[in-house]
């Protein structure tokens, strides 16, 4: 009868003390919610330039923006190359250049004009907001649209390849296009977008270029 008595007092000790140890836990653990797929990565860097380049660029972040730290944006426009007898590919250019790191992230827009127009602003008709198909700076094979290309740290130029400018893997958009007056006799035109393509070093080697969103200088066009 002692030793029941002992085996019963035993088992009463040992729930007290199980019970103790449940009631010390935390019990207000959250269940069933979806994961933070962004927890332990660091936001973007905030914009803060007027002008600026924001996106991925082989999976790296890459934010260049005018005026902060080693970053400038240029631009500048020409005729490249003829597109015919009697036209000639003009070429509107900003890019954003990293003086440091040798980084550039160029962006070009074509339009073959007739040699005979007389005044610089009739070249710029072909600007306007939408989307554009992806053209070519090639002298042998030049093509109207645009052209995106980055070169990285080790000098590698990385382009995007003519195509419709608009699919799964590639396209490019000019949402607006406005101008900044400072004073009345200042002002800087600039256009801004949204873009992605698939960037070649050659015609295996390529690094994709996701969504990335720009603000970027341009040459007086109006």
């Amino acid at each position: 009868m002692s030793k029941l008595r002992f085996i019963i007092i035993g088992v009463l000790i040992t729930a007290l003390s199980v019970q103790c140890e449940t009631d010390s836990l935390v019990q207000d653990v959250p269940h069933n919610q979806d994961p933070n797929l962004d927890w332990g990565k660091n936001p973007p860097p905030d914009i803060v330039a007027n002008y600026y380049y924001q996106g991925k660029i082989d999976s790296t972040l890459l934010t260049l923006q005018d005026g902060i730290g080693s970053v400038v944006n240029v631009f500048s426009e020409r005729l490249v190359t003829p597109c015919d007898s009697a036209d000639s590919l003009f070429e509107i250019r900003t890019q954003f250049v990293d003086t440091i790191s040798n980084e550039i992230l160029t962006i070009k827009l074509f339009s073959c004009v007739n040699d005979s127009i007389d005044t610089l602003l009739a070249r710029f008709d072909f600007l306007r907001t939408g989307v554009y198909s992806f053209g070519s700076s090639s002298r042998v094979f030049p093509q109207e649209g645009v052209e995106i290309s980055w070169q990285d740290a080790d000098g590698t130029v990385w382009k995007s390849q003519p195509g419709s400018g608009f699919d799964s893997r590639s396209s490019f958009e000019i949402t607006n296009l406005d101008t900044i007056y400072f004073d009345t006799l200042y002002s800087e035109y600039f256009m801004e977008g949204r873009m992605k393509a698939w960037l070649y070093a050659n015609s295996v080697e390529y690094v994709p270029m996701e969504f990335s969103d720009f603000k970027a200088k341009i040459p007086a066009y109006k």
